[in-house]
């Protein structure tokens, strides 16, 4: 059985309160595998898109390949149709062209919301650095367990950085922004 390690809104800025106006939801959905529920919330009888993983290291070209699907120039697009979408090594090729698509357009919004067991990393998303991003990582947490008597409590201190300029990465942020580049290097 999976659980939402994560879920990603995607939309717009709105322009007086740099909140989000989003457009779709997408969770990632782990367990014995990966995959990525997405769902348009601005049709609500719209059945979400399933996109399963064959590999997690995958995980961040999948979601901007999920986020390029809804632009207005990818509504033709073949993959609109399909409820399921299998990335393999076959078609994976496919998934970076939307990727890099996806980080081509600029006005895109995306607040993240990231549990700690997440295979999704915030440095990550703060690499999109021609994009809003908010993420909001687990700051208290209170489970019960059926594995543990009574319930398993944590308090996490957190510190928020000025992210004011957007080429102060932390070392680890600077090295996700290397390797996106690295990966997606020559593409234009």
């Amino acid at each position: 059985m999976s659980s939402t390690t994560a879920t990603v809104l995607v939309g717009t800025t709105h322009p007086n309160d740099g909140v989000i106006n989003p457009d779709v939801l997408i969770q990632v959905l782990e367990g014995g595998g990966i995959a990525l529920s997405v769902h348009s919330l601005g049709n609500e009888s719209a059945l979400p898109t399933i996109w399963v993983l064959s590999d997690p290291e995958q995980l961040v070209v999948a979601l901007l390949a999920a986020i390029s699907m809804t632009l207005p120039e990818n509504a033709k697009h073949s993959l609109q149709k399909k409820d399921r979408i299998d990335i393999t090594e076959k078609n994976f090729k496919e998934m970076e062209q939307l990727a890099l698509m996806a980080l081509r357009q600029p006005g895109i919004a995306i607040t993240a919301t990231i549990s700690d067991s997440a295979s999704l990393r915030k440095e990550e998303l703060i690499a999109l650095i021609d994009w809003d991003v908010q993420v909001y990582q687990e700051t208290y947490r209170r489970q019960r367990s059926n594995w543990l008597e009574g319930i398993d409590e944590a308090s996490y201190e957190r510190t928020v950085s000025n992210l004011s300029t957007v080429n102060e990465f932390t070392d680890d942020a600077q090295t996700v922004v290397a390797e996106l580049r690295e990966f997606f290097k020559g593409e234009k």
